[in-house]
């Protein structure tokens, strides 16, 4: 189906909240035949087992939501702009069976593994390599070209990869903003900075940082690329600590040209509240935020920039769930995930 541009004067934005701190094993829902995962011989169990929930998530949140009109009663209207988001490392694979006795999270077992070598390896299992990673971004963009998603805007949550240079191993943890409907699509996948420790990565590796590759990775064009423009609307995205780092304010700031005004700022995360002070939004923006942090309190939530009444200073409202719609499958060792519903906000 050939894309076509669209205009979307409505937002909605589902949450699928399921915990990614603690490294654990997926279930495989099973394919479903009108989102299919081709050259699945290209990928391990685990990575197919998430694509496959991933896939079973957003189509059970859009039957479940057909289901509720009155819950949500713009679901079927084209001018509302639906968003999908999972939680960084969502795609971070389970390689360990059993769980080491005592490790409750990922920045746990890095200070159980207190020595360079043994750091290394839980790193190396619970990492894909890079290979792995561009058959991962290529195939969501074929699973979410169904065209009953021309409407949508599908948040994947973080990959976390490994790529070998001439300095060793550096780390990839990396999102994208991939529109529904079509192959031919906008996307963007884009990379996380700045490592934290729990990512799991020895040393903080990332990527950007690797002496051999980071030059590639920290050029203009790259950088730019956090900032998408797709339908009529521009986005920003960051990844967890790179929020904390400010990292599309600098973006931003440092912009040559034209500088755009963001509408929706995307946070994947897991650890990370919305730092109102690094909202890039402009006014009647809205920053939308999934968790996947054990434990956090909310795991999602959209905050909208607004004028306070009386001396005008931009401030920020956040607007809770309006509901939560049950997933039939689960990752092992968590409670049965769920996807948060938040009612319609004007664009």
């Amino acid at each position: 189906m050939p894309y076509t541009p669209k205009h979307y004067n409505q937002l909605m934005f589902f949450a699928y909240e399921i915990e990614t701190s603690f490294v654990a094993k997926p279930v495989n829902p099973g394919l479903l035949p009108h989102m299919p995962i081709p050259n699945a011989g290209h990928f391990s169990a685990d990575s197919l087992s998430r694509l496959n929930m991933l896939a079973n998530a957003v189509n059970e949140t859009l039957l479940i939501a057909q289901a509720n009109l009155h819950l949500t009663p713009d679901i079927n209207d084209p001018n509302t702009l639906k968003v999908f988001m999972a939680p960084e490392f969502f795609f971070r694979p389970y390689n360990c069976d059993p769980i080491p006795a005592g490790i409750t999270d990922v920045a746990h077992a890095e200070n159980i593994y207190n020595t360079d070598a043994t750091k290394t390896a839980y790193a190396l299992q619970t990492s894909y390599n890079y290979s792995e990673l561009a058959n991962i971004t290529a195939t969501l963009k074929n699973i979410f070209a169904d065209p009953r998603f021309q409407d949508w805007i599908i948040v994947p949550g973080s990959i976390f990869s490994r790529i070998d240079t001439p300095s060793g191993y550096a780390y990839m943890n990396t999102t994208g903003i991939i529109k529904g409907g079509s192959t031919e699509a906008p996307s963007i996948f884009i990379h996380k900075c700045d490592i934290s420790q729990l990512d799991g990565a020895p040393g903080r590796n990332a990527g950007i940082r690797d002496p051999d590759l980071g030059p590639i990775l920290r050029t203009e064009s790259i950088e730019k690329a956090r900032i998408f423009s797709c339908d009529g609307l521009t986005f920003g995205i960051e990844v967890c600590l790179d929020h904390a780092k400010h990292r599309l304010q600098t973006v931003l700031n440092n912009w040559q040209g034209t500088r755009p005004v963001i509408d929706i700022q995307l946070l994947t995360a897991c650890g990370m509240p919305i730092n109102p002070a690094y909202a890039v939004v402009g006014q009647g923006g809205h920053v939308l935020r999934n968790d996947g942090q054990r434990n956090r309190t909310p795991k999602s939530e959209i905050q909208t920039k607004v004028l306070r009444i009386g001396n005008h200073a931009p401030t920020m409202v956040s607007t809770a769930a309006a509901g939560y719609f049950p997933l039939p499958f689960q990752i092992r060792n968590l409670p049965l995930q769920q996807v948060a519903y938040y009612a319609t906000q004007r664009l």
